[in-house]
C-alpha cells in the first residue's frame, strides 16, 4: 500500500487535534504522534519520504505547525502544535 505525505500530514493533524495527545497548552510530543501514526499505518517508514526523524518532517511544514524543543538533560523533546 503506497501512500503519500498528505496522509501523514492528515495523521499529524488528527493527533494535533486530539486532546489525549496534547499537553495543557495544546502541544503534541512528536514521539507520541509517531506512535499514533505507526498504529494507524503500520507500514509507515519515514525514510520513504527522506526523513530520519518525524521532527524533521514536521519542521518542513512551518505553515502548518508551530514547533518547539525542550531539552531536559540529554533528552530533547520535540513538540508541535497546529497553526490556527
Amino acid at each position: 500500500g503506497l501512500y503519500d505525505i498528505s496522509e501523514i500530514i492528515k495523521l499529524l493533524n488528527t493527533a494535533g487535534e486530539t486532546s489525549q495527545y496534547q499537553d495543557d497548552d495544546g502541544w503534541v510530543n512528536a514521539a507520541t504522534a509517531g506512535n499514533y501514526i505507526k498504529r494507524a499505518r503500520p507500514d509507515f517508514e519515514l525514510r520513504t519520504f527522506g526523513f530520519l526523524k518525524l521532527s524533521d518532517l514536521i519542521s518542513e511544514y512551518p505553515k502548518l505547525y508551530e514547533t518547539k524543543k525542550d531539552s531536559t538533560g540529554k533528552v530533547t523533546i520535540f513538540s508541535y502544535k497546529l497553526k490556527k
